[in-house]
């Protein structure tokens, strides 16, 4: 699920909200002091050493702004110098609170709803890939060596008649499929469907019509990745070494981070423990 696939990638490292430089905030930056001197003296800092992009002699509409922010760091800075001489205050303990269910008589690692919800979750994925698995190894014979007959509608090429050809399956993206295709909420908390073809030595997106997606992918696939005009029409031929039937056992790691990232009453909105629930 996205959620899991795409975790630390969206981490950034902040910029000061003053000068816009990454690695320190407007309590750390150096250009605050050095701007101030001139705008004490009501003076604008065009001679300073790095004057900041946004308030430049190219700009003077905005000098102003400039000078409200100049002012505003620099009091943050006095306030943020000021605190450090000051005893810091005990602040009073928090009680400890499961991160999980919200309990205050326990933690994450003894939460026997955090532990439920581990073990149902994980055979729920067993079951929903194990119906995967059979629908499109079994009964739609895609899997990655696969030959299957493709059509083009022929609205897209202004023929009488749609065009039909034999098509390579060359890749799915087996490793990201969970119990997560089957949530109809859009969201962090679904994943696609991709299938990749080749035709006549040219690599494609598998699409299905959206009478085909209604009558067989779902309930197991509420959503397909990628836009293709060639759409499924059979199975020709089986792949020579089908995915192995092991893979339904796998990705239980991803419920692991949920469960440590995020509450039961979050998943909950999200449609995670009723998804979970109907497919345990």
């Amino acid at each position: 699920m996205k959620i899991f696939e795409q975790k630390g990638t969206s981490r950034s490292m902040a910029a000061c909200g003053y000068c816009r430089t990454v690695g320190h905030n407007i309590r750390e930056c150096p250009q605050v002091a050095e701007d101030y001197a001139f705008w004490k003296d009501y003076k604008v800092p065009l001679q300073a050493s790095n004057p900041c992009r946004w308030f430049n002699a190219n700009q003077p509409k905005y000098w102003g702004e400039w000078y409200t922010k100049c002012i505003n760091a620099m009091q943050k800075q006095l306030d943020y110098k000021e605190s450090l001489k000051k005893p810091k205050k005990a602040r009073p303990k928090r009680k400890p609170t499961c991160g999980f269910c919200g309990s205050e008589h326990h933690n994450r690692r003894n939460c026997d709803k955090m532990k439920t919800f581990l073990k149902e979750a994980g055979q729920a994925n067993e079951n929903w890939r194990r119906a995967a698995y059979a629908l499109l190894v079994t009964k739609l014979g895609i899997s990655v060596g696969a030959a299957i007959k493709v059509k083009k509608d022929r609205y897209y090429i202004n023929k009488d008649k749609d065009i039909e050809k034999v098509a390579l399956v060359t890749d799915v993206n087996w490793d990201k499929l969970n119990l997560s295709c089957a949530n109809g909420r859009w969201g962090d908390y679904m994943q696609g469907l991709s299938i990749g073809i080749m035709i006549d030595g040219r690599r494609c997106s598998l699409s299905f019509s959206r009478d085909f997606q209604e009558a067989e992918l779902q309930p197991v696939f509420s959503s397909v990745d990628g836009y293709g005009s060639w759409k499924y029409d059979s199975k020709i031929a089986n792949a020579p070494k089908p995915l192995d039937e092991s893979w339904v056992n796998e990705y239980k790691e991803a419920f692991d981070y949920l469960a440590k990232k995020r509450s039961h009453l979050k998943l909950q909105e999200e449609g995670i423990i009723r998804l979970v629930a109907k497919w345990k």
